[in-house]
């Protein structure tokens, strides 16, 4: 996994001038959404065509989860007009939908696209994030959906070549967005960290985000422009990390959350989060021969409150504080009253849970214990 080459950030945007014209771009396809247009980086695309110096193919046809069909409208369009870059500027969704593109460029757009191999563009491939949350510039995985059912999709050629962290994109962010998206950033360290799959590298990536993101957190979605650049490291840093380590049961749990209740992503993962965090913590002080675990909570727990002393509890009240206190984030509201209608909610919940991403936790839930998570961040305990 060879990381993203990192273009410099200046107001006048100087060094992606310089980048484009070494590598003689001049058809760019831009995937993003109006608000990019009022952001400085669109106008600089924007006074650059009008000079004559770049020619931009925009694609805008896709939703917040997006669908697996609207990276085949974009093929099309993009087939119908050749480019030099496919360039991404905004959050996940984008993002998401340019990797499939990239992926899939060489496919039929008219058949399902996940089952055609070996069909990825030969199309250098620029991400500019616009909030401080998915990371998805720095990781080769991308989330779509084929009738509102979650894909989950991998491959080393979905890693976009090269990326730019511009902080005057999240200005004028909404605060709920804002709050979300830290929180995605957030979940994305602390589960790369406790991951089973978590290396010494990916640990050092997720202790560097977690400690910008609590030193940063307030004075960022309080408005303090001085925290816009360290928020946009830290959720680079944090894609990193789950680039290398995988998310785990918190991501797994959260989708049906977002979709079925109408959370924001790193709203929905914070809460699962919080209750996994203060379940295992639970599980490593009723089990002492859970040493491994108690270490890695101890330490996160460490990284997380800032005191050496902190316990694996201590970092759940922490994080339980952040979210609900703090940020003051909200339950989703459960749809039945009577209690048979309450259990078979929290069954459907439990249910649609993916199984392969719970083997990347360091403790398995089961589904009975999946239900009492979910009871919690429910409110119904």
């Amino acid at each position: 996994m060879n990381p993203s080459y990192e273009i410099a950030y200046d107001e006048t945007y100087a060094s992606l001038t310089k980048w484009l014209s070494d590598r003689g771009i001049r058809r760019i396809f831009l995937v993003a959404g109006n608000s990019a247009e009022h952001l400085a980086i669109g106008r600089y695309l924007r006074s650059r065509e009008a000079a004559g110096e770049l020619t931009i193919i925009k694609f805008s046809d896709y939703q917040p989860n997006p669908e697996i069909a609207s990276a085949s409208a974009g093929i099309r369009l993009l087939k119908e007009n050749p480019c030099d870059l496919l360039l991404a500027i905004g959050g996940g969704s984008p993002m998401d939908v340019a990797k499939c593109i990239k992926l899939y460029y060489h496919a039929d757009p008219d058949k399902e696209l996940t089952a055609q191999k070996g069909t990825a563009a030969d199309l250098p491939f620029l991400a500019i994030p616009t909030t401080a949350g998915s990371g998805s510039e720095a990781t080769r995985f991308a989330v779509v959906y084929r009738d509102r059912k979650k894909l989950s999709i991998t491959d080393e050629k979905a890693l976009p070549d090269a990326f730019l962290l511009d902080p005057g994109t999240l200005a004028g962010l909404p605060t709920y967005q804002k709050k979300a998206t830290l929180l995605d950033a957030l979940c994305h360290a602390v589960e790369a960290y406790w991951s089973v799959n978590a290396t010494r590298e990916s640990r050092g990536y997720s202790e560097e985000a977690i400690r910008l993101i609590m030193a940063q957190a307030s004075a960022y979605v309080g408005e303090d422009e001085t925290a816009r650049a360290p928020m946009m490291k830290a959720a680079h840093l944090a894609g990193q990390a789950i680039n290398i380590a995988r998310t785990t049961a918190g991501h797994a749990m959260c989708y049906k959350l977002t979709t079925g209740y109408g959370l924001a992503h790193g709203h929905a993962a914070s809460l699962c989060v919080e209750a996994l965090w203060t379940w295992m913590a639970e599980v490593a002080a009723d089990n002492p021969g859970q040493t491994e675990l108690t270490e890695t909570l101890r330490n996160l727990s460490v990284i997380l409150t800032g005191s050496e002393s902190a316990t694996p509890a201590d970092g759940a009240a922490a994080f339980r504080q952040l979210v609900y206190e703090t940020l003051a984030m909200e339950r989703p509201k459960i749809r039945s009253t009577a209690p048979e209608e309450i259990r078979g909610e929290l069954d459907a919940l439990a249910e649609y849970v993916n199984p392969e991403r719970l083997k990347n936790h360091p403790v398995k839930p089961d589904q009975e214990t999946l239900n009492r998570l979910y009871r919690g961040i429910m409110g119904l305990e």
